[in-house]
C-alpha cells in the first residue's frame, strides 16, 4: 500500500483539474449582473463594518418567536441572491458541501483575493448550503414552538370536553 503522501501527490493534480473545471463551468453560467451581485456580498459593508458575506455565515439563534421571524427574513434575503439550483446544477452535492465549507473558513477579504471562478463558485455553494441550513433551522424552530404549545392546547381540549 503506498504512503498517504504519495497518494495525495498523485491525486492533487487530478483534483485541481476537476475543481477548476467545475469552477469554470459555474462562472460560464453566471451573467454579468449576477457576478456584480455576488461581488457586492464581499465589498459592501454595513454601519457595523460587516459584509453581507459575514451575515450568510451567522450561526442560528435560540428557537424563539423573535428569532423565527429573523430567520424567515434571512431566508427571504438568501433567496434574492440568485438561482443557485440552476448555477450549481452540474456540481455534485459533495463538492457543493466541500466548497461551502471552504468558503466558511475564509473571510471576505481572503475570498476577494481568490481567482474569480473559484470565488463565485465558493460564494454560490455557501449561499446554497446556507439556504438549506436556514430552512432546516426554521423547521426545527417551528417544531419546537409547536411542541411547547401542544401541552397547553391538549389541556384546553380536555377542559372543554369536560
Amino acid at each position: 500500500m503506498p504512503a498517504l503522501s504519495n497518494l495525495e501527490r498523485l491525486g492533487g493534480p487530478a483534483r485541481t483539474r476537476v475543481n477548476t473545471g467545475i469552477q469554470g463551468a459555474v462562472l460560464a453560467r453566471l451573467a454579468a449582473e449576477e457576478i456584480a451581485a455576488l461581488q457586492t456580498l464581499l465589498d459592501e459593508k454595513s454601519n457595523a463594518g460587516r459584509t453581507p458575506f459575514q451575515r450568510i455565515k451567522e450561526p442560528p439563534e435560540r428557537a424563539t418567536l423573535t428569532h423565527l421571524r429573523e430567520w424567515q427574513a434571512k431566508l427571504t434575503w438568501l433567496l434574492t441572491l440568485g438561482d443557485t439550483d440552476r448555477l450549481l446544477a452540474a456540481v455534485p452535492p459533495a463538492k457543493v458541501a466541500h466548497f461551502a465549507a471552504e468558503a466558511t473558513a475564509l473571510d471576505a477579504s481572503d475570498l476577494g483575493d481568490v481567482a474569480p471562478a473559484k470565488r463565485y463558485t465558493l460564494l454560490l455553494c455557501l449561499i446554497h448550503r446556507a439556504r438549506i441550513q436556514v430552512r432546516d433551522e426554521l423547521a426545527t424552530m417551528l417544531i419546537k414552538r409547536m411542541s411547547s404549545i401542544q401541552p397547553a392546547a391538549q389541556a384546553e381540549l380536555v377542559r372543554r370536553r369536560e
